[in-house]
């Protein structure tokens, strides 16, 4: 008796090096892709530190899944270098290659691809981080004073205040009243509890 164990990965990061070939007789068509990112932390100061280098993993789907996502790219609704979450399993062999200026061996993960869709969370952070690069630079903004006297000029307005709804669902009860603790003792006298 023999025991596979594969374990299902997801991964995150930008897409690139797409290459698709359609299927053709008794072959499945196939879709590569390499989603690449950067490590990032923080350091002791609380600075986001970047690493230099970008690191990378291949993936790569076949058959229904690969036309899919080839649907997908050729919609134009996932480009080249936009975040990408999905899943997969590793694959067994890793991509393995010679480097053409130092000649030493290297080599890649490998995931059998799952799924792939675009990552709207990073994609927010992205769009927020480039609206932020655009606005208008600190030391263009009024000073704090010049912003208190705006503030006390301008209309204070207050939202109008609308009452909690105290109508029960129908099939449920009323909720209870708040009671009001019963004073005992001299006013301004604490309960025991709060000594």
């Amino acid at each position: 008796m023999s025991t596979i164990i594969s374990t299902m990965v997801s991964f995150s990061g930008f897409l690139s090096d797409i290459r698709y070939t359609e299927a053709t007789g008794d072959r499945k068509a196939r879709l590569s892709i390499r989603v690449y990112d950067r490590h990032s932390w923080k350091d002791a100061q609380g600075n986001r530190q970047q690493a230099a280098d970008y690191d990378s993993i291949t993936v790569v789907y076949w058959g229904r899944t690969a036309q899919a996502i080839h649907q997908l790219l050729a919609s134009q609704k996932l480009v080249e270098r936009d975040p990408v979450v999905g899943t997969g399993y590793l694959d067994d062999d890793p991509d393995a290659w010679i480097g053409r200026d130092d000649q030493q061996p290297h080599a890649r993960i490998r995931v059998d691809g799952r799924s792939l869709c675009p990552d709207p969370l990073r994609q927010s952070f992205i769009d927020q981080a480039r609206e932020r690069k655009q606005a208008p630079a600190y030391s263009q903004q009024p000073a704090p004073q010049q912003q208190a006297q705006a503030a006390q000029q301008a209309p204070q307005q207050q939202a109008p205040q609308e009452p909690w709804p105290t109508t029960p669902r129908p099939g449920t009860q009323a909720p209870a009243q708040p009671q009001q603790p019963a004073a005992t003792g001299p006013a301004g006298a604490q309960p025991d509890w709060m000594r």
